[in-house]
């Protein structure tokens, strides 16, 4: 197998990971953007303090949502490149140029990382749950005293 092969493969996943981190990022900037947005065009409307706080709730549980989904993706892209690394190396040359982020013949500790397809599993991570629960914190708030 030749290594510019193996090298294109490489950087083929490492534009998949690149992409679902990227794409979390921006998501983030959007969630404020149209948290503020949307905030205060309710206000500036005065509507009622239960539109405001469901706004806020329901962008903050779909961005929250979405945000994982990026984190979960980026985490099986990097699953990929670790086995890719270590098998190809041996000269396997199954699945090659797959870059289907589910096959679970493409990682290393399959059964172990099995569990860890929950997508709950990511919405709890460190860099994901604060920024959204603030939001969410925020919409109870909002609800319990009004603006």
């Amino acid at each position: 197998m030749e290594k510019d092969m193996v090298h294109q493969e490489l950087k083929m996943i490492q534009g998949c990971i690149s992409r679902m981190s990227q794409n979390s990022f921006y998501l983030k900037g959007w969630y404020v953007s149209l948290l503020f947005l949307g905030t205060n065009v309710l206000i500036a409307k005065q509507a009622n303090h239960c539109y405001i706080a469901f706004l806020v709730l329901i962008l903050s549980l779909a961005f929250w949502y979405l945000d994982s989904f990026y984190l979960k993706m980026e985490t099986l892209y990097r699953w990929k490149y670790e086995w890719v690394i270590k098998e190809r190396i041996r000269g396997n040359t199954r699945n090659f140029y797959d870059l289907n982020p589910y096959n679970q013949n493409m990682w290393i500790d399959s059964e172990i990382k099995k569990n860890n397809l929950d997508i709950w599993h990511y919405s709890i991570s460190k860099t994901i749950w604060p920024f959204y629960a603030l939001g969410i914190i925020i919409a109870v708030f909002i609800y319990g005293k009004g603006v």
